[in-house]
């Protein structure tokens, strides 16, 4: 991005009295309010009355007030009882998951049980107990940032656009869950958007983190041409790795993973270093450092951290550390490294794997982002470039890269009339049904963020060659609604596979395009039907109810065909490897009995996972067939199973009359 960047002032935009839309960073341990000019063409991020950018998310409760950011940081030094900080925290936890109770011990404020297995806390005011949940607590952070920004604009805000991380949950009503019924109460988007509302904010739409990365870098501008980016995401907690596709103004995030590794992780080798120094040449006891001491270390190293960001040396020192003893020490950059060089190397783990589930190489990738503050650390950014060949990483706006990118989505958001009241959520899943069975599979899951674009690869049956759209959360598509249909005859053969795409936009218009793999032609259908839904409250409500209410029942089946399809599909891809090795000549392709045994192996899995009865197989036992295909591949024919690239590919068709009268029962759209 060209434009200039600001941290302070800005040309106001008005609409109907009320200030522009504003973005909102809550990271870690610090967020970021921030707005784009657009007829300025001007960045701004917001300063508090310290002069910062970067707001402590925390929130104090001093008995007769609440403080909230720098304040309150100051605040937990002397009653920490009273102080939460990174109030975002919560978020996705479950005051019934052992994880989370094992880091709730650790607090130094009661937390208690709050509605729907959340976890909330309890703090004293005018000597009465008082609970607040994490929505309440980020609501009152947020509307700290909403009085910055109209301090600084001179008028009401009243939207904003919301950055959450590359794992947010925006809906945890389904999926793996620690609760003892299965099923996860929450939803993490509710949470968010009900603290908006209590900060007296209209959210707008949630944005990912490494996309608002990837926007202020300008990916979404700087070529027509289909982008592979990972974004290196680093703050204070915690580190994000993502994986995306970029297709013009389409965000296709293919993997993302998270680590507990952040810039205060970097900060205690350090500190123990240091401590054990003085320990020793003044013969101290661990028991005798107080907290306060303790609590001058980690600022100091905080602070010689940062500065070996920029040079070689830098030196602690704290008057009155330990009685009257002063603890100054020189930290060279070389020992910062040499004391932290298994976290960087454990923060690097985790690139090749998401890579290979992505089916990237180091080659196909275009660009790599570093965002958060730990980006600055020199070390950490020579091994990620050194792990991608040398690609050089790029250094603007690495602290404010995710403010700024969602700043400029806040703006077009607000520039644009057009947009109406986006769908910053589709509620529902869209999917299409299978042949045989007639499931109705999933593309895009419910609660999506939009726009988003997913793809499957299908082959037409020979039943026939029209593909059904639906609309729902049961398991078979006559249970769900029908959206559409795509007639594929013209491009279909039953031996080759098409490339299914859904294209769903901030509006919930969805786009099917279907394309013939080896010829690229296409066929594509545009549909309102899914937009209509998605702003059909009861019709939503009435849905989600009707897929709970069948949930236990039918999620496993989905599983468990999804597991067969993805058995048979690595199967044939085994098939295809063996067969182009045996008709290699006999010099250069090796023994044939090893390849032939690996051929029988995969012949076996194919006519297991493909019976027509299934009803008795367990998830566990599909799994472990793969499992025993993929070490006879492993220890027979080759030794990285990531040189065997397949995707499941799933059977789809019907007669074209069973299309007809297929909306008898349901509701028209």
């Amino acid at each position: 991005m060209s434009a200039p960047y600001s941290q302070q002032g800005c040309v106001s935009h008005s609409c109907d009295g009320y200030g522009p839309a504003v973005a909102i960073d809550i990271g870690d341990t610090y967020a970021r309010v921030g707005y784009f000019n657009l007829s300025a063409s001007e960045f701004v991020i917001f300063k508090d009355d310290y002069g910062e950018t970067s707001i402590p998310t925390c929130v104090a409760f001093t008995g007769s007030e609440i403080l909230v950011g720098r304040d309150a940081l100051q605040y937990a030094h002397t009653n920490p009882e009273q102080t939460i900080c990174r109030v975002g925290r919560f978020l996705d936890s479950y005051w019934s998951s052992p994880e989370d109770q094992a880091t709730l011990s650790d607090l130094p404020y009661q937390t208690v049980e709050g509605p729907q297995d959340t976890v909330a806390v309890q703090v004293t005011i005018a000597g009465q107990t008082q609970t607040y949940t994490t929505s309440e607590l980020l609501g009152l952070l947020m509307a700290r940032l909403k009085n910055l920004a109209e301090e600084n604009l001179g008028q009401e805000v009243k939207d904003a656009v919301i950055a959450v991380p590359a794992n947010f949950n925006p809906d945890t009503r389904r999926g793996p869950s620690p609760s003892p019924d299965g099923h996860l109460n929450g939803s993490s988007y509710q949470y968010m958007r009900q603290a908006a509302a209590l900060a007296g904010l209209y959210l707008q739409r949630i944005v990912r983190d490494p996309i608002s990365a990837a926007v202020a870098y300008g990916v979404d501008k700087s070529s027509s041409e289909v982008q592979n980016i990972v974004v290196f995401d680093m703050g204070g907690e915690k580190l994000q790795i993502s994986v995306m596709e970029v297709d013009e103004d389409v965000f296709d995030m293919l993997g993302t993973v998270s680590l507990p590794i952040g810039g205060r992780h970097f900060n205690k080798p350090v500190a123990e270093r240091l401590l054990k120094q003085l320990k020793k040449r003044n013969d101290i006891q661990t028991t005798e450092i107080t907290a306060d001491s303790m609590r001058r270390l980690d600022e100091e190293v905080e602070m010689a951290k940062r500065n070996l960001s920029t040079r070689m040396v830098t030196r602690v020192e704290i008057p009155g550390f330990h009685g009257h003893l002063a603890l100054n020490e020189t930290v060279t950059r070389a020992k910062f490294e040499e004391l932290n060089m298994n976290l960087f190397q454990s923060a690097l783990k985790p690139l090749k794997p998401l890579l290979d589930d992505a089916n990237f190489t180091i080659a196909d990738i275009d660009h790599v982002f570093f965002s958060g503050g730990s980006s600055h650390i020199p070390k950490l950014r020579f091994l990620l470039e050194e792990f991608f060949a040398g690609k050089k990483l790029p250094t603007m706006y690495t602290d404010d890269n995710v403010i700024v990118g969602t700043a400029v989505q806040a703006a077009l958001f607000y520039d644009e009339p057009a947009m109406g009241c986006p769908v910053e959520v589709h509620p529902l899943s869209i999917g299409i049904e299978t042949a045989g069975k007639g499931y109705s599979l999933p593309v895009i899951r419910s609660n999506t963020i939009v726009p988003t674009r997913k793809s499957i690869s299908v082959k037409a049956s020979g039943l026939g060659n029209l593909i059904k759209i639906t609309h729902g959360e049961r398991l078979y598509a006559k249970d769900n609604r029908f959206l559409g249909v795509l007639d594929v005859y013209s491009i279909s053969d039953e031996a080759e596979t098409l490339l299914l795409s859904m294209d769903l936009d901030a509006n919930g218009i969805l786009d099917v395009k279907v394309e013939n793999r080896e010829t690229k032609k296409q066929v594509r259908t545009v549909l309102p039907g899914a937009s209509d839904n998605a702003r059909d409250i009861g019709l939503i409500e009435s849905m989600q109810q009707d897929g709970d209410k069948h949930w236990d029942i039918e999620r496993p089946q989905m599983d468990k065909y999804k597991a067969l399809i993805d058995l048979i599909s690595f199967a044939e891809a085994v098939e295809h490897v063996v067969w182009a090795k045996l008709l290699l000549p006999e010099a250069s392709r090796g023994k044939d009995a090893p390849m032939m045994e690996v051929l029988a192996a995969a012949n076996s899995a194919s006519r297991y996972a493909a019976q027509d009865d299934t009803a008795h197989y367990t998830l566990e036992q599909i799994a472990d067939r793969k499992l025993g295909l993929e070490k006879i591949v492993r220890e027979l024919l080759v030794e990285d199973l990531s040189s065997i690239h397949y995707q499941p590919i799933y059977l789809v068709g019907t007669l074209s009359e069973e299309v007809e009268g297929y909306n008898e029962g349901h509701d028209e759209l």
